[in-house]
């Protein structure tokens, strides 16, 4: 690169005195790569600037940071106008005939309930009908001092309905040799206040 020139003329931009180049008789600012058109009589102001800097020995631009989103407010979930009509379900066909049946069932059982309570109240039931069968079959022994019956079992009476039970037991008494026998017996009695009680049929055997 030629040396400058004492008489040459200074860059517009920085000061510097500009090189002269024999190529092209321009001036040329190495501070900052700026060519100034040619000047054959050494004018010392140079207003007439090419700016034809070479774009490679400057800095490229680095590019902008996309824009952060720090700071900037989220936007919130869509929130369901009607949340509870997914939550909402009909009841198929065979749930409603299965929720019927159930309410059905529990009527059935609370009727029933209330008929064997009063039942109950009555002194009509199957506790009250084995007592009462035992007198009927003392009255019919041998010797019914001797009578000695067993204690009450669910299985030895049966409810047949309408305040009728049928009682089907035994009890060892002595016959008339003074022998203790086992004498069983089946029979059918009533009642509908349980006060009086109606003897309709009775059978007495030995085993």
């Amino acid at each position: 690169m030629p040396a400058p020139i004492e008489d040459y003329p200074r860059c517009n931009n920085c000061g510097q005195k500009l090189f002269k180049q024999d190529t092209y008789g321009q001036f040329y600012c190495p501070h900052c790569n700026v060519f100034y058109s040619n000047n054959k009589d050494k004018n010392p102001e140079i207003t007439a600037a090419l700016n034809t800097v070479d774009q490679e020995t400057k800095p490229t631009a680095k590019p902008s940071p996309p824009p952060s989103d720090q700071g900037k407010e989220k936007p919130s979930p869509r929130s369901d106008p009607n949340p509870s009509a997914k939550s909402k379900k009909e009841l198929t066909p065979k749930q409603k005939g299965c929720g019927i049946g159930c309410l059905a069932g529990i009527v059935i059982f609370v009727i029933i309930m209330i008929i064997a309570v009063a039942s109950s109240d009555n002194g009509v039931d199957k506790v009250s009908a084995f007592v009462m069968s035992q007198d009927f079959v003392v009255d019919r022994l041998k010797s019914p001092s001797t009578a000695d019956f067993p204690s009450y079992r669910e299985s030895f009476v049966t409810d047949i309905g309408n305040g009728r039970f049928q009682v089907s037991a035994y009890v060892d008494a002595q016959n008339s040799f003074g022998a203790k026998m086992r004498n069983r017996y089946n029979c059918i009695l009533g009642s509908t206040d349980g006060k009086t009680w109606t003897l309709e049929n009775i059978n007495i055997f030995v085993d």
